[in-house]
């Protein structure tokens, strides 16, 4: 079984696996889909180690009430639970992180690979990567104000420049990075060419603290060949996971996964209607829906039909009258790219 230890005050704790056969499975962050209703959802199903909230923008959380945010909010068992955080302005970081573990939430990450253009026109996510006196001002500052796990998620360099990589990494373990997370993929690459699993190696054997994998897993034997290919501390899954949100319980039982995905959906439904506020629950749903129906092989048309659709029970009905007994049309390893 793949287990994931944890201390007594249930803080994140991955110096206790760094050398064991354990794996923890962490949910990415992931902006608009890993929020509390989907965290909850892979919670139940179970087998995931550590959650990462969605990407938290460092202003708002920083200067806003945070008391009742929407993204702020947990779920009932989705613990332990890191905060990432996106921003390049150290006070303003700081401000935020602070507030953030004074809410009970068990870590904090620093984006770092974000490569949207939204993000890094502001100088933030993967923009960081080309600015690493400030990336690492940035790990030092949050350390110093802040105790307890502070990880940072990021992307390979461009051009794939190894040596320039673990210079960067070996800045923010220097700084105070207890986690590295890699993404082996340049921010020029988006989701286009393949994970470079080679460098996941590269830093985990150029540092002294726990790296995790991240990239192109879309089953349980790829969480395996993962660990056995990099030696990576842990397995972060993102794309895969609302496609099939049982593959951490799949991984940790070591079989497959027998339940039934309508019992899924409908439980996913029940839980965005719980936790989202009204005006988000059915586009939410609708994204929801939108991966979790590439485990057919004519997703397309339930893509389309979804989208025409303006309330969660008309979402629902759709969907049980489409699927119907579609065991038969399922694929065996869905696409998890872009579309």
């Amino acid at each position: 079984m793949l287990n994931f230890l944890r201390n007594t005050k249930d803080e994140v704790n991955f110096q206790n696996v760094k050398n064991g056969a354990e794996i923890p499975l962490i949910l990415a962050p992931m902006a608009g889909l890993t929020h509390v209703a989907f965290r909850q959802l892979v919670a139940e199903l179970g087998g995931c180690s550590v959650f990462y909230t969605e990407m938290l923008n460092s202003r708002k959380v920083a200067n806003r009430s945070i008391k009742d945010d929407i993204y702020l909010k947990k779920g009932a068992i989705d613990t332990p639970l890191v905060a990432q955080l996106v921003g390049n302005d150290p006070p303003t970081m700081v401000k935020a992180a602070l507030l953030l573990k004074e809410q009970g939430f068990n870590g904090i990450d620093i984006n770092m690979g974000c490569s949207k253009k939204a993000i890094t026109r502001h100088g933030w996510g993967a923009a960081l990567l080309s600015m690493p006196r400030l990336a690492f001002d940035l790990v030092r500052e949050v350390r110093k104000a802040v105790s307890g796990l502070l990880s940072v998620k990021l992307r390979s360099m461009e051009s794939h420049h190894r040596r320039k990589l673990i210079e960067f990494c070996k800045g923010l373990e220097e700084n105070g990075a207890d986690l590295i997370i890699l993404h082996p993929r340049s921010p020029r690459d988006g989701f286009k060419r393949p994970a470079v699993w080679h460098e996941i190696k590269d830093v985990s054997e150029a540092l002294d603290i726990p790296v995790v994998g991240n990239g192109d897993i879309a089953s349980p034997e790829d969480i395996l060949r993962m660990k056995q290919e990099t030696g990576c501390l842990g397995v972060m899954i993102g794309r895969a996971a609302m496609v099939r949100p049982w593959i951490f319980q799949e991984a940790v039982m070591g079989r497959k996964w027998q339940g039934n995905i309508m019992d899924i959906i409908e439980r996913a439904a029940f839980l965005y209607r719980y936790y989202l506020p009204k005006p988000a629950q059915t586009r939410r749903f609708i994204d929801f829906g939108n991966w979790i129906t590439r485990n057919w092989t004519f997703h397309h048309y339930l893509t389309k039909g979804l989208s025409r659709l303006q309330t969660i029970a008309e979402c629902l009905d759709f969907l049980r009258q489409g699927l119907g007994d579609g065991a038969n049309s399922m694929v065996k390893r869905p696409f998890v790219g872009k579309l």
